[in-house]
């Protein structure tokens, strides 16, 4: 299930090209001393020689994203296509368990994904990064 309130990058999300790039320029507001889990998923077949996808969170105190600071830890996201006989099948999840996440916790309001590709010519399509909330406030907002 995709939601739009939930996920850092367009459902459209397609990384073509190595390099750095941060698909959604605004910030998503999650608030401050709040635990999340960040899930990472790969809706395709990735293509490309040694192709890597490494999804940094970044977090900032407007939603211009105008200096963030990245949260400890990234996303190393992996092609997670499921076969079915001998048929690959990318929209069928694979034996890629558990899926990547990143447990962190938020020190500024907003929040964004980056992301990092490497390798010759990787193609990763539909990438998404789902937040889950999994922890009441750490400390009271607002401190």
């Amino acid at each position: 299930m995709f939601d739009t309130l939930l996920n850092l990058l367009p459902s459209s999300t397609n990384i073509s090209g190595a390099g750095t790039t941060t698909p959604v320029a605004i910030g998503k507001y999650l608030g401050r001393n709040r635990t999340f889990r960040a899930w990472g998923r790969c809706a395709g077949d990735v293509t490309g020689a040694g192709a890597t996808c490494q999804i940094n969170i970044l977090e900032s105190t407007t939603s211009a994203m105008g200096t963030p600071t990245a949260v400890p830890g990234s996303l190393l996201i992996t092609e997670q296509v499921g076969v079915t006989g001998t048929t690959t099948r990318p929209e069928i999840p694979s034996t890629v368990l558990p899926l990547p996440s990143l447990v962190f916790t938020t020190t500024k309001d907003y929040v964004q994904a980056q992301v990092v590709a490497g390798g010759t010519s990787p193609v990763f399509p539909g990438i998404s990064v789902t937040i889950e909330p999994i922890d009441a406030p750490t400390v009271p907002s607002g401190r």
